[in-house]
Formats: C-alpha cells, sequence, structure tokens
C-alpha cells in the first residue's frame, strides 16, 4: 500500500510562555521502517520543520504554526497515498493531528486515517469521535500498525484481533486495549533516518534541551521506566516495566548516524537512560573508544541518585556536555513519596560536579502539586536559584492520563472550568487549589524561570538555542504579557 507518514502542524500559548519545537518525529520513522520491511510504499511529510516560521492564530487563545491547510491537501493530493498516518505524540496536537486526517478525507473519502501517538492512546474514545478518523493506535505502534494494513488489504479482516487497536464497527466504537509489548529491543529495526529532511531540523535550531544544536538526531535506547512517579502516565504510551536495547545495538545506530548523516551531536529521549547503568557506562567507554566526537545529553531528564564523581567524568570524556537534572522539589518529604531516593544535599554536591567539569546543567522542579501552598512552591523556587544552573525547567503539575495524579485529580474534581485534553501541557495550570489561582502559577513559573536567567544563566549564554533567544527578544520588546 502507498503510505503517507504525517507530522502534523503544532500551536503554542498566544502569550508565548512556552517554547516552539521542530524535532524528528522517531515514533513515525520507527514506523516507517516496519512498514517498509513489511512490502509497503512510504512518504514522509514534516507540516512543521519547513514551515516553523508560518503562525497563525487559532483556537482560544492559541498560535497555530506549520505548513498552511491548503498546502498540506496539495501535498496529499500529490503523493495520492491509499493510507495516511498521523503522528500525535501528545494531546496538545489533537486539533492539528485532526486537520490532516480531515485534509486526506476532502482529498479521497477513501484514504484510510490512522492516528498513533500519546493521545490516542490515552483518549482512544474521544479521538474517534472525530468523523475523519478511521482508526486508533494505542502504545506501542510497530506491530499494530503492520497488522492493521495487513487487516485492510484483506477487506478489515481480522480487527478484532489487532491488539492496541480502536475503530468503529456497526454497533459504535470498539476499544482493544494494549496487552502486548515487543520484549526484545534489539528485534526492532532502525528509524528510517534516510526518510526524514535531517539537515531541516538542525537547521531550525530547536531541540528537545535548553541549549543550541549542532547537527544532531534524537534518539531512545529503552522503553519505559523501572520507576512509577505518581505523576507519569509513561505506562500508557510506553507499556509496563523496563525494556532497553543492547549496547552494542545502540552504537551501531550512532555509527550509522555519524557515518551516512554527519550527526554532530544526539538527545537521548529515554524516559530514563540510567537505570541500567552497567549498559550506559559499556556506551560511553565505547565511544571514548571510536573517538566520533559526537556531544550527547538526555534533555528528558538524568536521575540524580545515579550520578556520581566517578560516572561523570567518563560520561564528559564520552561526549557528554549537559547535564539534565530531574530534581523536581525543594519538598524532601515530596521526593521522598515519589520514591525518587533523591536527597537535596546530594543534589548540591552533583551540581558542584558537573560544573567542575565544565558541563552545563540545567534542573527540572514540578511546581503546583496537589496540596502544595505557595510557600512550598517559593521554597522550591529558591532552592532551584541557589543551585546556580545554567537553565532551569519549572513544570506545572498537570493531569496526565495513566498516572496516578490524574485519578486524584479526576476522582477529586479539581479540574480547573473550561479544559480541555490539548490544554493538557506543563506551561498550563489546569488543576483548581485553594492556595493558588491557575494565574498566580503561570506567573511564578515564568517569573522563577526569567529570575534565573538573569541571575546564573551567563555561563553559557553564547550555546543558547535559536527559539530560546528569539523568546528572550520577544519577552523584552512586548510591552507587556499576561498568564491567564
Amino acid at each position: 500500500m502507498r503510505v503517507l507518514l504525517v507530522q502534523p502542524p503544532c500551536n503554542l500559548i498566544k502569550t508565548r510562555l512556552e517554547r516552539k519545537f521542530a524535532v524528528h518525529p522517531l515514533g513515525l520513522a520507527y514506523i516507517a521502517s516496519v512498514l517498509r520491511n513489511a512490502g509497503h510504499e512510504v512518504f514522509f511529510l514534516d507540516c512543521v520543520v519547513d514551515h516553523f516560521d508560518v503562525e497563525t492564530p487559532a483556537r482560544e487563545n492559541f498560535i497555530r504554526y506549520g505548513m498552511p491547510y491548503e498546502q498540506i491537501v496539495a501535498r496529499i493530493r500529490e503523493v495520492n497515498p491509499e493510507v495516511v498516518g498521523v503522528s500525535a505524540i501528545q494531546s496538545i496536537r489533537k486539533w492539528e493531528s485532526m486537520e490532516v486526517c480531515r485534509a486526506a478525507k476532502e482529498v479521497n473519502r477513501r484514504i484510510v486515517t490512522i492516528l498513533g501517538g500519546s493521545y490516542p492512546s490515552c483518549f482512544p474514545d474521544e479521538a474517534l469521535g472525530f468523523q475523519e478518523l478511521d482508526y486508533a493506535v494505542i502504545g506501542e505502534g510497530e506491530q499494530t500498525v503492520v497488522s492493521l494494513l495487513a487487516a485492510i488489504t484483506a477487506g478489515r479482516k481480522g480487527l478484532s484481533a489487532i491488539d492496541g487497536l480502536a475503530y468503529r464497527d456497526g454497533q459504535g466504537i470498539v476499544v482493544q486495549p494494549k496487552t502486548s509489548q515487543i520484549e526484545n529491543l534489539d528485534t526492532v529495526p532502525y528509524p528510517a533516518w534516510d526518510i526524514l529532511p535531517m539537515r531541516s531540523y538542525s537547521s531550525v535550531g530547536v531541540g528537545t534541551g535548553s541549549f543550541g544544536t549542532r547537527h544532531y538526531a534524537l534518539m531512545e535506547t529503552s522503553r519505559g521506566c523501572v520507576h512509577d512517579c505518581h505523576y507519569c502516565g509513561k505506562n500508557v504510551s510506553k507499556g509496563s516495566g523496563y525494556r532497553v536495547r543492547s549496547a552494542e545495538n545502540v552504537i551501531g545506530e550512532i555509527d550509522l548516524l555519524v557515518k551516512n548523516y554527519g550527526i554532530e551531536e544526539i538527545q537521548f529521549e529515554d524516559y530514563n537512560c540510567l537505570s541500567n547503568m552497567r549498559r550506559w557506562l559499556d556506551i560511553c567507554k565505547i565511544l571514548v573508544e571510536r573517538d566520533y566526537s559526537v556531544n550527547w545529553s538526555m534533555p528528558h531528564g538524568m536521575q540524580v541518585k545515579l550520578l556520581n564523581e566517578k560516572n561523570l567524568p567518563l560520561f564528559k570524556a564520552s561526549g557528554c556536555d549537559t547535564l539534565y537534572l530531574a530534581v523536581e522539589s525543594a519538598n524532601q518529604r515530596y521526593l521522598d513519596d515519589m520514591g525518587k531516593g533523591v536527597q537535596l544535599d546530594y543534589t548540591r554536591k552533583v551540581t558542584g560536579i558537573g560544573r567542575d567539569l565544565g558541563l552545563a546543567i540545567c534542573g527540572y522542579f514540578m511546581i503546583g502539586v496537589l496540596g502544595e501552598t505557595m510557600d512550598d512552591i517559593k521554597a522550591t523556587v529558591d532552592y532551584a536559584l541557589s543551585l546556580e544552573l545554567d537553565d532551569v525547567g519549572f513544570f506545572i503539575a498537570n493531569p496526565i492520563p495513566g498516572s496516578e495524579l490524574y485519578d486524584k485529580i479526576i476522582d477529586g474534581g479539581y479540574l480547573v472550568d473550561g479544559f480541555d485534553t490539548s490544554h493538557i501541557r506543563y506551561s498550563m495550570a489546569n488543576v483548581k487549589s485553594p492556595h493558588w489561582t491557575s494565574a498566580d502559577l503561570q506567573r511564578t513559573r515564568h517569573m522563577a524561570w526569567r529570575q534565573n536567567r538573569e541571575e546564573n544563566m551567563n555561563l553559557v549564554k553564547d550555546r543558547y538555542s535559536k527559539e530560546f533567544k528569539t523568546n528572550i527578544f520577544r519577552e523584552e520588546t512586548e510591552a507587556s504579557f499576561q498568564c491567564d
């Protein structure tokens, strides 16, 4: 079958109190590989990276950025696919994802539309409430998509036997939960890097981290996590447990990226790269031996308690240039309840080791957790500032489906009025509290980041990304902003 895989346009809050992104759609690249291996003809369209600066007003207080709708229609008509597969990696992109499905149906009502990613995995019934969508893939998609296309080719025979799939039948919406997963990740083919406009992502210069990128790529070396943090919904999209690729398999992909695509930097997107520390140290040793001169980082965060004066020098020698520390809070009781095993004094020690090694250091903190007061939040902000970090990320606690926190928020009736699943983003306050308003929390988040920039962000200012610098310019030249 002729299959067109699409990364849809995206959006940001009109106040611009969040970043724009244009990064490699890793999930689609994996899907492209398995579909090719199954004999399908695969095409790709990224509606963001080559139209990053094209902005138009969108719903409520949002800005849409990416390829205009008419051009999406034209590209689909040009490819003339039988199937259009769209990624909704987060629920914030649900409207833009459905826009692509609508464009496909406008070209030809017989085009089959498929949606994958965290949004349909979390909300399959809601997703199929959009009539332009035919199928929703739930969870890990490689095996499901191959089975789905085989069933479609056979006239929809065998749909009921496919794991992790939602669709409509004559009686309504059928949701078949994900019950299995790929245990040996080394059997999954490398992403179809050749199908992506690799240089375009680096030209935009907006990776998943804080700092400017060289010619870079994203990689995922494991799926899942050994922890069950109460705010995380990893099991919905990545499955239960923790699965890793072997060191040899990871190095094989790095070798391919360096030799075939001239990659100079890798951003590892795992939930937790370091849980199997022996494997990661093996990877680092091979990187040192092969001397690729590739920088690497883990923008999704590093578990602080696993870092020390023994492994950090090896990280540095193998190309690590930034530590993204998942600190979360200055409330030790809260950290203990999460099972993080983080001691605040130890975090300070790790930042000192990193600084001595010449590493840039970014800290991640969560605010607005149920039960927190403004005093608690202020304590976290003050602690973050005291670490003198090169950058900070303050994330507002949100109801992530599949998490323990989501259940507590829903059951307790804590959602703000007017909540929509597209509002689930770390820059928006979607939880009610007697201790603060949504505007209070959003303003505190922004001002805390701004204060850290003014006091601490001078050591690596030449490394900040293009989008980071652009947002600073906008903020300092606009007459005013509001957070509600």
